[in-house]
């Protein structure tokens, strides 16, 4: 997703977490504005991200401990 673009990494780490923060959703406009972007750009980029989030790629499996936080396991 990220290779071949223009686009610091900065700001795709950045458009991903207004995205995901977003509590209904985000257009291009605002998303453009926020990142300095140009509108076709932001537009290709949350294409992108949106293509990703879709996918069914399971990364982590099992016991997973993310800031003193257990996900996952056997059940009580």
């Amino acid at each position: 997703m990220f290779t071949g673009t223009k686009i610091a990494l900065r700001k795709w780490f950045l458009a991903i977490a207004l995205m995901a923060n977003a509590k209904k959703s985000l257009s291009s406009c605002q998303l453009s504005r926020d990142l300095g972007l140009k509108q076709k750009a932001t537009w290709c980029m949350m294409m992108c991200i949106r293509a990703e989030m879709g996918k069914d790629n399971v990364l982590l499996q099992g016991i997973v401990e993310a800031n003193e936080t257990y996900i996952g396991g056997s059940s009580r």
